[in-house]
């Protein structure tokens, strides 16, 4: 999937599918990076949004992680996963 992102940074479904790879080994530092990525291609992506608080708050950034899932819940306030994220 690494280089299938390399290869076409606009494949967003690969890069969801890396970051979600990144959040189970716990490479939280490269889950980061590369939501940071496509925030910058697209703001309003909520899962982005989402998988970049996981990233801070497991990161023990907690101010930054409560702010992103506060952004990810505006964009995308049916997201039930995104509610959960905001009361752990």
């Amino acid at each position: 999937l690494q280089a299938a992102v390399q290869q076409d940074p606009t494949n967003v479904e690969a890069a969801h599918e890396l970051i979600e790879i990144y959040r189970l080994v716990g490479a939280n530092e490269e889950q980061l990076r590369l939501t940071n990525e496509l925030l910058t291609r697209n703001p309003a992506d909520a899962r982005a949004m989402g998988d970049k608080a996981i990233a801070l708050s497991r990161m023990d950034r907690a101010a930054e992680a409560r702010d992103a899932t506060l952004d990810a819940v505006r964009l995308a306030p049916e997201n039930h996963r995104l509610h959960l994220i905001l009361l752990q």
